[in-house]
């Protein structure tokens, strides 16, 4: 029996250590107090080592079910190691229409992947910082519980 549990346990290292994932950044800031106010903005600041490589990048939402529509809209600006700026207005899904939470989760804890930018390259290497505001017409939104930003190469097959 020993033995049998010593081969499973390195066949299962094995397939965690061949798994090889394009992930370069991911992070999720937490939204204080499950309310997200309007004046206040989430920052991810993603160092870019390879300017060559090409990207995908997805915005990610964390909600609970006091949430209480069925979309997100967000302003999202990239400020570039140069101090550009790059300004985008994305519309999250949350909900379908017959009101079942889209996504993955458990509980009242629901996430979201929205695709924000596929298949990018950046202008150079140093640090973008990506800055995230809602832009509903509350002020304040009840139920978010998290943002987050994933950042991976993309597969240009």
């Amino acid at each position: 029996m020993k033995n049998i549990l010593f081969v499973l346990s390195l066949l299962f290292v094995a397939v965690l250590s061949s798994c090889h994932t394009n992930i370069k950044y991911e992070e999720f800031a937490p939204i204080s107090d499950q309310c997200w106010n309007k004046d206040s903005s989430v920052y991810f600041p993603v160092y870019i080592e390879d300017s060559t490589a090409t990207y995908n990048i997805i915005l990610k939402i964390r909600n609970n079910t006091t949430y209480k529509w069925a979309n997100l809209w967000l302003f999202v600006n990239v400020l570039s190691p140069k101090g550009d700026v790059l300004g985008d207005t994305i519309e999250c899904i949350l909900a379908s229409p017959d009101g079942n939470w889209l996504g993955s989760g458990f509980g009242s804890l629901n996430t979201v992947e929205v695709p924000y930018k596929q298949s990018v390259n950046f202008a150079g290497k140093g640090t973008y910082m990506f800055k995230i505001t809602h832009g509903m017409r509350d002020a304040e939104l009840e139920g978010i519980r998290n943002v987050g930003l994933t950042l991976e190469t993309a597969n240009n097959d």
